[in-house]
């Protein structure tokens, strides 16, 4: 605009100083992106939560608190018991799965046991030391304690 004419400020007419500047956009950062969900990590939390979550159940007339993990095993029990196939062989399924878990877990501590004998028994109280950081004497508290909880665990 010249300076010689005069602008008139009125509807769809905003003064000079707030118009846009030439080569200059009225929306400078853009629209906002969406928000994209970690989906992978947040459905896995959500399901994690959930399952935790503590529901309460009506078991044999008796109102009793447990996770929602086991109701739902709970439930797939008694369909499974009430012969639907479908239910048991899921139920079976996740039986023997937790049954081979329970099994890796006995045998890694059963590793855990063999080694820490055999350093103990091989080592001296210096070497122990040097080797894994803690005395000796830590090293046989910490064996006589795995030692006792799988003894008490299977009744030996």
């Amino acid at each position: 605009m010249s300076d010689n004419e005069e602008y008139k400020v009125g509807y769809g007419k905003p003064p000079e100083e707030h118009q846009f500047k030439k080569g200059q956009s009225g929306n400078p950062s853009g629209r906002p992106k969406r928000k994209r969900m970690r989906f992978a990590e947040d459905i896995s939390e959500i399901f994690m939560r959930s399952l935790n979550e503590e529901i309460e159940i009506n078991f044999g007339g008796i109102s009793r608190k447990v996770t929602s993990y086991e109701a739902i095993i709970l439930r797939l029990k008694a369909k499974a018991l009430k012969g639907n196939s479908k239910a048991l062989k899921l139920y079976l399924e996740l039986a023997q799965k937790a049954a081979n878990e329970e099994k890796s877990h006995f045998q890694d501590i059963n590793e855990t046991i063999y080694k820490l004998t055999d350093a103990l028994e091989n080592n001296s109280d210096e070497e122990f030391e040097k080797k894994y950081g803690f005395p000796k004497s830590v090293g046989k508290m910490m064996h006589d304690s795995l030692t006792e909880s799988e003894e008490e665990r299977f009744g030996l």
